[in-house]
């Protein structure tokens, strides 16, 4: 039997500080790579009391964390939907859902904790990839320049990073599969532009 394809997920999160549970995931945004008008986007009910005020400013800009009470959804709910919409991409059991991030430890920390807190189970199981180990891999870049605004100087987009969770999903995504792109044979846009200035140079 062969084995589920994978079919990948790009994900963000903003959250009211560093880590779940003491901290609260505030929205998650989700964008299925293979049909990018299929999106997730859903705003959570704090769970905690607790939270960061540099983060929250970051998060949820012009609103307080006493309102987000008021308009978010409740965690548990925000969450099964969250989980009916990535097992519908799993075609029956054709495919895998991987869960593609910036910096993905920290989103992934977010979003599989609630998911376990909430559903009892993580749809995404296991699946998680970054794009900044995978840029790190693919040009050799140090840790240091790996950072979304290299990537994005590396596959210049015409999107900005705006911490809304499904618009910086939807960024990171297109850089994602413009990585994709490159690893199949197609030409480094990077260095296309590199050779490009050497020859003008000459």
């Amino acid at each position: 039997m062969a084995s589920p394809r994978p079919r990948y997920v790009s994900v963000d999160v903003e959250t009211s500080g560093p880590v779940p549970g003491e901290f609260s995931m505030l929205s998650v945004g989700a964008v299925d790579l293979e049909d990018r008008s299929n999106t997730f986007y859903a705003e959570l009910k704090p769970i905690t009391d607790r939270y960061d005020e540099k983060a929250l400013s970051i998060a949820m800009p012009g609103r307080t964390h006493a309102s987000l009470y008021e308009t978010g959804m409740d965690a548990a709910e925000a969450m099964q939907h969250f989980a009916d919409w990535v097992d519908a991409l799993t075609d029956g059991g054709s495919r895998r859902p991987v869960f593609v991030a910036h910096n993905a430890p920290f989103d992934w920390m977010f979003v599989a904790w609630y998911f376990w807190k909430f559903v009892g189970r993580n749809p995404f199981g296991w699946d998680a990839l970054d794009t900044r180990a995978l840029f790190m891999g693919m040009t050799g870049a140090e840790w240091t320049k790996t950072r979304l605004e290299h990537i994005k100087a590396h596959f210049p987009t015409k999107g900005r990073h705006h911490h809304h969770a499904l618009e910086d999903a939807l960024e990171q995504g297109d850089l994602f599969l413009r990585m994709l792109e490159v690893l199949s044979g197609r030409p480094d846009p990077g260095e296309t532009r590199a050779q490009g200035k050497k020859d003008q140079a000459k």
